[in-house]
């Protein structure tokens, strides 16, 4: 066992595994920041996607 700080919220937990955040909701905060940021860089991925799509 070992304690980290989450990557989150910073709160110390105890963990066996390689695990990064404390809890679930921590872990779908992160996720979200990260889509976020990637929706960013990427603003134009959905309509070519669709527009692709819709050409099949």
């Amino acid at each position: 066992m070992s304690v980290i700080r989450c990557k989150t919220c910073k709160n110390l937990f105890n963990t066996a595994k390689q695990e990064r955040y404390c809890s679930e909701e921590c872990r779908k905060e992160a996720r979200k920041k990260v889509r976020k940021k990637w929706e960013t860089k990427n603003p134009e991925y959905m309509k070519n996607y669709m527009q692709e799509y819709r050409e099949k």
